[in-house]
């Protein structure tokens, strides 16, 4: 079975519009920086700082898993653009909400922790997948 991220206009606006907003501004600034360095203004290490917070938050938005698929033989993958998760139902711990950071959950496994935004479409019929795999699973606010 494979759930898809529900991908409205605000997730599209954060996930692709602003980080490439965020880097043409860094390019700017670094090129009037480094071109023409204003008397009182801030040093060209702070656009490469810039360009490393940038870095950070298009890590992050890359690492969001974009599909879940799960197997019949009790695996789940977690599918995002930069990596994959595979996880055995058996070793979730836990689902539940990040703490703060609304719209989005954490999932706890043996071996790490996993964020994923909460709008997958068919995500209650996951769950209730998920619980009749592993019983022992804690689910919150989901």
């Amino acid at each position: 079975m494979e759930y898809r991220l529900y991908q409205n206009w605000s997730f599209r606006l954060l996930a692709w519009v602003m980080p490439i907003l965020l880097a043409i501004f860094g390019t700017f600034f670094f090129y009037v920086n480094v071109s023409q360095p204003p008397k009182d203004g801030p040093p060209p290490a702070a656009a490469a700082i810039w360009f490393v917070v940038v870095a950070w938050y298009w890590f992050r938005v890359l690492r969001l898993p974009r599909r879940i698929v799960t197997h019949d033989d009790g695996r789940i993958e977690f599918i995002s653009p930069i990596r994959r998760v595979e996880i055995a139902s058996r070793d979730i711990i836990a689902i539940r909400p990040d703490r703060g950071h609304m719209g989005f959950l954490t999932v706890v496994y043996a071996s790490g922790k996993l964020r994923l935004f909460n709008q997958f479409d068919g995500f209650h019929e996951f769950l209730s997948r998920l619980k009749s795999a592993n019983p022992s699973v804690e689910l919150r606010g989901c």
